[in-house]
């Protein structure tokens, strides 16, 4: 006994895989932009604490500075 397969035009098979595309391309799509915003985010605390790094260095630069003032004076006559 012979089985029929039926017999699926073409157009159908790639408006198929059209869809499959399109739906996988909107999946990569979302991946993207949450991977971007991600990043945005990211990029944006580490600046945050660069410029908190910075100032705290200028303040401590600042308290070396009146440190050494500060011993300089102490130990003139």
């Amino acid at each position: 006994m012979r089985v029929e397969h039926p017999v699926v035009p073409d157009s159908d098979i790639l408006q198929t895989e059209l869809q499959k595309k399109l739906s996988e391309n909107e999946s990569l799509h979302k991946k993207i932009s949450d991977m971007e915003i991600k990043h945005t985010q990211v990029v944006s605390g580490l600046t945050d604490r660069c410029r908190e790094l910075e100032d705290m260095t200028e303040e401590l630069k600042e308290e070396i500075k009146r440190m050494k003032l500060d011993a300089s004076t102490s130990h003139s006559p």
